[in-house]
């Protein structure tokens, strides 16, 4: 529940961010000149709130505000539990939003056994998918672990997409196996005009440090 005071500070610090943009804005300023303007106007904040650990300090500071995630919590651990056995069931699988899905990706082990793959894609309808940010966690996954039959779909996605931050995930995951790290040059041959050359440099340096 909100407190009076709450709302009070709110008002406050709503009318400083009108009256700083409304007198900086077009224009650069520095620390101090930010500084003077929050004790002109808030006059004891920056004493009360320790700036000086926020702008000169190292880390994160005492007093920074802590947030929590349930939903983020029980995502991570299910995903820490994948090694001991622990699974989604269909129906939580199928409550979960694009972005839960993809947190849950993003926290299981980066290389499984073939059993394991056949699971995730099976239950998760995870290869034929639209979504490329689900996708290419999948594909990083299943490539990494030598998982044959996404190898179609990592050439369709590395064929047609130049995007770095898909090419160089997948990359990544080929270049962990002597099978996939074939396959990632042959597709790169293939693929390479079709990139922008930053990119293409980007998967040239990934491939670069493949094992010969």
């Amino acid at each position: 529940n909100r407190l009076p005071e709450d709302d009070a500070l709110g008002a406050l610090f709503d009318r400083f961010l009108r009256d700083y943009m409304g007198r900086f804005r077009f224009t650069s300023i520095t620390t101090e000149e930010f500084r003077d303007f929050l004790e002109e106007r808030l006059p004891g904040v920056a004493r009360e709130v320790g700036l000086d650990v926020w702008l000169h300090g190292t880390g994160m500071p005492a007093n920074a505000p802590v947030f929590r995630s349930k939903v983020l919590e029980d995502l991570t651990s299910l995903a820490a539990g994948w090694t001991a056995g622990k699974r989604p069931g269909a129906a939580q699988i199928a409550a979960w939003k694009p972005s839960e899905m993809l947190i849950y990706l993003q926290n299981l082990p980066r290389e499984m056994d073939r059993a394991s793959c056949e699971w995730l894609d099976s239950k998760m309808s995870l290869t034929g998918r639209g979504n490329y940010e689900i996708l290419v966690e999948w594909l990083a996954i299943a490539a990494g672990s030598d998982y044959e039959p996404v190898f179609p779909r990592v050439r369709e996605v590395l064929t047609r997409v130049g995007r770095m931050k898909y090419l160089r995930p997948l990359y990544m995951a080929l270049g962990k196996h002597p099978r996939t790290r074939e396959l990632a040059r042959e597709i790169f041959d293939a693929a390479k005009n079709g990139y922008h050359s930053l990119s293409r440099r980007v998967a040239e340096t990934v491939m670069e440090k493949y094992p010969r």
